[in-house]
């Protein structure tokens, strides 16, 4: 699928659902990841979703069963694709659960006096792709359109999007559902459900197993997943760290009973997951803990085998956010666009073919203790692919010098229309290298803007730095 395709769905649920919301109350700026929650779970019934910030930036991660409309297990296991757009369309029931959440954050966003500068929504199919769609927005551009300063395609053009994995969700899934269904079925069940066949005592663990069994003499079980991480092993198996605390009551006739893990405690495991055809299963269990003979729970070390994973801190979270800056963001979008350029100019992919433009942002780097300079945007042209370019001299008498221009100067009119209308001038320029040559050129500010109004020849720019 064209990743600018992706975006065309976006247009009704964000635009009116941003638009036409908020200011009917001002949220806690204390409490704004609860009161997201709080609306999608009222309003909607979406019970799952997680919320981070970081920064300024607040993230909202959408844990779907099936994001898209095929059959992902029944295409695995055939192996037969004969489309791959018609395969990635959206479940119609997924795309409304991320407008509803959507609106939700919108509502918060804008009604509250917590500063916020970017919103993101990653909406992650967790049982059998692990794709996750992940939609970026400035919050700045939200009042903007509410406002009519900017249309709705410009709107719709500036939000960002895209499609990546995550293995983690993958991973993590029955794990989640493992220590969910711990609160109410047998452990015959269990270890049938989520263990490979032939798991023995010793792989399970035998202070797991107590858990396991001990579950029957408890009344109103309640697990809190405290953290889960997890990282790849070996071939189609994963390590997953996770902290749990349960919460209980003995049932009755059992008031006595010395319970492995206490209500209320923060017990750790490592679950090893094996793939399994298109299903995830676990292969061995570790736990931290071990009861010494004083019958108090004590702390095991890391298992040494496994000590070049023990950095769990830097094991994958199912949800991460980075805190989002305004130049990345114009990079990401400005990349983006660009590429959607390339498929509505017959020219440019008539004469350049399926290139890859690409747009980014440097930071310099300052000595310590000195005021940071601005950065630097920097836009290359990457070949096709599976396109050898052995001699550059080869490739550049292939595509026309004119054509090259055009595409240069269509393209970064298009980066200085988006700068621009963003008023972005922290930067100190463009680093342009010209597409299948060693030719660069670089682009101040002011250059820009006379590119951007049509005073300033490409041509001349590209003759001058030959």
């Amino acid at each position: 699928m064209n990743r600018f395709k992706i975006g065309l769905f976006l247009l009704a649920p964000i635009f009116f659902g941003l638009v036409f919301s908020g200011c009917e109350k001002t949220y806690n700026a204390e409490n704004v990841a609860d009161s997201i929650k709080e609306i999608c779970k009222k309003e909607y019934n979406i019970n799952n979703v997680e919320v981070k910030i970081t920064g300024n930036t607040i993230g909202v991660h959408l844990p779907l069963r099936q994001l898209f409309s095929s059959d992902f297990e029944h295409v695995l296991a055939t192996g037969k694709v004969q489309n791959l757009e018609s395969l990635l369309q959206f479940s119609p029931e997924a795309m409304d659960k991320v407008e509803d959440v959507l609106f939700s954050m919108s509502r918060v966003i804008l009604s509250t006096g917590r500063p916020i500068d970017f919103y993101v929504l990653k909406a992650s199919d967790t049982e059998v792709t692990g794709i996750e769609l992940v939609l970026i927005g400035y919050v700045d551009d939200i009042k903007r359109v509410r406002f009519w300063d900017i249309s709705r395609n410009e709107y719709r053009d500036r939000v960002y999007h895209d499609l990546k994995v995550n293995r983690a969700v993958l991973w993590h899934r029955p794990i989640y559902n493992l220590f969910e269904d711990m609160k109410k079925l047998p452990v015959v069940e269990i270890l049938d459900k989520y263990f490979i066949s032939g798991t023995n005592l010793n792989m399970i663990s035998p202070f797991f197993y107590s858990h396991l069994l001990e579950n029957q003499f408890k009344d109103n079980l309640k697990i809190d997943i405290i953290d889960i991480r997890s990282t790849p092993f070996k071939k189609n198996e994963s390590l997953v760290y996770i902290k749990a605390a349960e919460h209980f009551t003995p049932k009755k006739g059992h008031e006595n009973h010395k319970f492995v893990i206490p209500s209320g405690y923060e017990a750790e495991y490592l679950f090893m997951v094996v793939q399994q055809g298109n299903q995830y299963r676990v292969n061995r269990v570790i736990p931290f803990e071990y009861v010494a003979d004083s019958g108090k729970l004590e702390k095991i070390k890391f298992p040494e085998e496994l000590r070049l994973y023990q950095n769990i801190g830097n094991w994958q979270s199912s949800f991460d956010i980075a805190e989002v800056f305004l130049p990345e963001f114009l990079a990401q979008q400005i990349s983006r666009r660009a590429t959607a350029l390339l498929f509505t100019d017959e020219r440019i992919t008539n004469t350049l073919g399926k290139v890859k433009p690409e747009f980014s942002y440097e930071k310099p780097k300052a000595p310590a203790g000195s005021q940071q300079a601005p950065g630097r945007f920097v836009f290359s042209t990457l070949p096709p692919e599976k396109e050898v370019l052995p001699v550059l001299e080869t490739a550049q008498q292939a595509k026309a010098p004119e054509d090259i221009s055009y595409y240069l100067h269509k393209t970064l009119q298009l980066v200085g229309k988006v700068i621009h209308s963003y008023d972005f001038k922290d930067f100190s320029g463009i680093q342009v290298h010209v597409p299948f040559t060693e030719t660069s050129f670089f682009l101040s500010p002011g250059d820009l803007e006379q590119l951007r109004k049509n005073k300033l020849n490409v041509d001349s720019l590209i003759i001058a730095a030959k």
